[in-house]
């Protein structure tokens, strides 16, 4: 790849990828039962829908980015014989935005006793 076309180019780890994708994808499963159960015992509990809904939209975008990316921005470097995913700045931007969305709603989720984490 030259110079010019690397400028402005990430990659991340086709292993790494797999795993933040199941993690994603684990997560948006468990906030769909969450917001069922809430949704049916205390509708007017706001702040904890409000946040599942916040975690599940940062889930979604983080998964459907490296999805995407991972089925058609796939490279192989010969040299270190690894795969990557190759993220403009814009997807690594929406990446990185999504993983802190995530990270701060699942904070905010543990100081009320709800966890994303799968036990």
């Amino acid at each position: 790849m030259s110079d010019e076309k690397a400028k402005g180019t990430y990659t991340l780890d086709v292993a790494y990828t797999h795993n933040m994708l199941d993690k994603s994808g684990q997560q948006l499963e468990f906030i769909a039962d969450l917001l069922s159960i809430e949704t049916r015992e205390d509708p007017m509990y706001t702040r904890v829908i409000t946040l599942l809904c916040d975690s599940f939209s940062a889930n979604y975008h983080l998964w459907k980015i490296l999805s995407v990316n991972l089925d058609n921005n796939l490279f192989y470097d010969e040299e270190t014989k690894q795969s990557y995913i190759l993220l403009g700045e814009k997807d690594i931007t929406m990446l990185e935005q999504a993983v802190i969305a995530r990270t701060y709603t699942a904070i905010e989720l543990s100081k009320l006793n709800y966890s994303l984490r799968l036990h």
